[in-house]
């Protein structure tokens, strides 16, 4: 008992650890830097924490290759990334606006050399790790331990509302209404955490998923 008391404590402080850096980081650093100087030092501080977490999980990620038939790891983030940009349309069709211009112009003043690896490979890793696997396939597990679908649901609209909530902190703030609608935005993120449970948990499928989405978004910035 008290190991898994002791797991868990470890999973929390990783996903606290994670917020800080991500979100709460850079507003402090903004009273001490230049703003360019500031997203940049909290893009370097959450490259080494990317690397911290995925050699945690580097077994978790490598095992997922080992899907068959192979054409799925293709496949799947393909559907998922269709789904995501399906969404993104009729979200921005139905609101008339698009939350992902202020993140294009904001990270767009960060130097490509640091940026294109960041949103490519560290964040979308980083990311999947986190809410994935830690809150979704461990925490949340503890929480929801029956196998069925009311649970698998309950698992995938939590953490998606956590996502999402995290990105409207990041991007969103500024008014009320400003902050909501980027939530629902980032509700988008309901696929990863839908493939996530219906995928036996091959966190792989679910990362190749985020990478597609983010280098679709990047050819904006």
């Amino acid at each position: 008992m008290m190991q898994v008391k002791n797991k868990t404590t470890w999973l929390v402080s990783l996903v606290i650890v994670y917020l800080v850096i991500s979100d709460g980081l850079d507003f402090f650093l903004n009273d001490l830097l230049h703003l360019l100087n500031s997203l940049t030092v909290t893009i370097l501080i959450n490259v080494v924490f990317s690397i911290f977490i995925i050699q945690i999980y580097k077994r978790q990620v490598t095992n997922g290759l080992n899907i068959k038939p192979k054409i799925l790891l293709i496949i799947i983030p393909v559907i998922g990334l269709l789904s995501i940009e399906l969404y993104d349309f009729l979200t921005m069709s139905i609101l008339n606006v698009n939350p992902g211009v202020s993140q294009s112009s904001f990270l767009g003043e960060v130097p490509s050399c640091l940026l294109v690896p960041f949103v490519l490979v560290f964040a979308p890793i980083t990311e999947e790790l986190i809410f994935q696997q830690i809150i979704q396939g461990q925490l949340l597990t503890k929480i929801f331990k029956k196998e069925n679908r009311f649970s698998k649901w309950i698992r995938i609209l939590i953490v998606t509302f956590l996502f999402s909530l995290v990105h409207g902190f990041s991007w969103g703030l500024g008014d009320l209404k400003t902050f909501v609608v980027t939530v629902i935005y980032y509700f988008d993120l309901i696929f990863l955490a839908i493939i996530y449970e219906y995928s036996d948990r091959n966190i792989t499928i679910t990362i190749f998923t985020h990478v597609l989405a983010n280098a679709l978004a990047t050819m904006t910035f």
